[in-house]
């Protein structure tokens, strides 16, 4: 029997959502990193430059020195002391603007830094992220050599030492992970652009410091700050006064730390360049 036919079927259309936070279910970033290599390139080629030119340009400013520590360089600063005391096998533990460490090593911590290491680097290995796996790696190659070779003077120089020197470093891994995998839970969640700003402008919040001081030695941090009712000497005033440390080789072993960091970062550069490059070609 005839009949009026019927209309065809209207094809299904598959809409393209926005990727999904892979820490937050039910929020999407739209980073067009994670779709177009185009972008990428021209985000690694922007990212850690002007981070870098803004925080330098902060700096100059009349409140920048106070902004860039108390919420970017103090942290890292602080890490770098406790990272220090555990690589060479004391407890500590940061805070703001303190960090509280045991006077006697520990085999325990020793063991986890070890174990952390080892872990670490198996994790990372299975997921083939090689930097990552070679990082964990060295932590306990250092954590040997801290544990085994440096004197008791030696551990309590170093774990002061290690404050602008920590922010320094740090800053320089946090600036790295920007060139991380663009399948990381750092690209797809967007992390790696809070991570390159924090990481720029705590290294510049800590080397600026040297710069001056090479400039006039009346720039060097000495003195005396209150930190939670109680007077703590300035790490710089503890190596020259403490532990015999000139003005001259206080300066210039952080200004150097400072110039072998910045061509890290250039080295990291050139490599996150080239690998977007080879990704997109």
């Amino acid at each position: 029997m005839g009949g009026t036919p019927s209309a065809p079927r209207e094809e299904a259309k598959t809409f393209r959502t926005p990727m999904a936070h892979p820490l937050i279910s039910g929020v999407s970033i739209g980073d067009p990193a994670t779709d177009d290599a185009s972008w990428e390139f021209q985000f690694r080629a922007a990212a850690i430059p002007a981070s870098l030119l803004v925080a330098t340009l902060i700096h100059f400013t009349a409140l920048g020195p106070l902004v860039l520590r108390n919420f970017f360089g103090m942290w890292l600063h602080e890490l770098g002391h406790a990272s220090a005391s555990w690589l060479c096998g004391r407890w500590a533990i940061p805070s703001p603007w303190m960090t509280y460490w045991g006077s006697e090593r520990s085999v325990g911590v020793t063991v986890v830094m070890l174990t952390l290491s080892a872990v670490g680097s198996w994790w990372f290995f299975k997921r083939d992220s090689k930097i990552p796996a070679v990082a964990c790696a060295l932590m306990g190659v250092l954590t040997i050599f801290c544990t085994a070779v440096l004197t008791d003077r030696s551990v309590q120089v170093f774990s002061i030492f290690a404050g602008d020197a920590g922010a320094m470093v740090y800053g320089v891994a946090m600036m790295s992970t920007f060139y991380t995998r663009r399948d990381s839970r750092i690209v797809q969640g967007a992390l790696r652009w809070g991570f390159v700003w924090w990481g720029a402008a705590a290294f510049v919040d800590a080397w600026a410091t040297w710069i001056a001081a090479r400039r006039d030695v009346a720039e060097i941090p000495f003195g005396v700050e209150e930190v939670g009712g109680q007077d703590v000497l300035s790490d710089a005033t503890k190596l020259v006064d403490t532990w015999g440390w000139t003005e001259h080789q206080l300066v210039n072993r952080y200004f150097f730390l400072g110039v072998i960091c910045l061509l890290v970062t250039v080295g990291l550069y050139v490599y996150g360049l080239l690998s977007s490059r080879r990704t997109s070609a």
